[in-house]
């Protein structure tokens, strides 16, 4: 690669102001595109997999029986659906953690930041891939506004699961020594 490519690729690496704008460049090219649903199914085909298999991971791990896994887009009143999971059992103290659990892709966005170009050689092209994977994996681990109905539809089970997944967070850094970096 041109010396020059590869000082303009470290230039964009090392600065928030260009990852920040690619990112924004991405939204704003999906938000440009949601006319055509395929093209955003496309485009967030890997995320919308991602996402939905963990709320059925989770409900099979929970109990909450999921009998439908769908990967297709589809139109809706208020907009579009990319993917969805049923479920035949999902009582209240199952919903919080199987309507959030996508959240668990952020610490899977957290290791990409760390360790991306530690197994991907650094170029203009990887540093794209890179912003773009950051973008999709953030994006798709963000409850939506489904998933907020469902895991709020529990207000006490909610409280609960937030108290032992802070109590279990505490105990770790306590029992880690981290508990000082705070």
């Amino acid at each position: 690669m041109p010396e020059f490519t590869q000082e303009i690729a470290k230039s964009l690496y090392e600065s928030f102001f260009f990852t920040i704008m690619i990112a924004i460049l991405i939204a704003r090219i999906k938000i440009y595109y949601m006319k055509n649903i395929y093209i955003i199914a496309i485009i967030n085909s890997i995320g919308t997999i991602f996402h939905e298999l963990i709320h059925y991971i989770f409900g099979l791990i929970l109990g909450a029986r999921p009998t439908r896994l769908s990967l297709l887009p589809k139109a809706t009143e208020s907009g579009y659906v990319l993917g969805s999971v049923s479920f035949a059992g999902l009582r209240g103290w199952q919903a919080p953690p199987v309507a959030l659990a996508p959240l668990v892709l952020l610490p899977v966005a957290y290791l990409i930041e760390q360790y991306f170009f530690s197994y991907v050689p650094f170029n203009l092209a990887t540093y794209f891939a890179y912003v773009f994977t950051l973008v999709v994996t953030i994006e798709n681990a963000l409850p939506s506004i489904a998933d907020i109905k469902v895991a709020t539809s529990s207000p006490l089970s909610l409280f609960l699961w937030m108290m032992a997944i802070i109590g279990t967070g505490a105990a770790f850094l306590r029992v880690t020594g981290a508990w000082g970096i705070l």
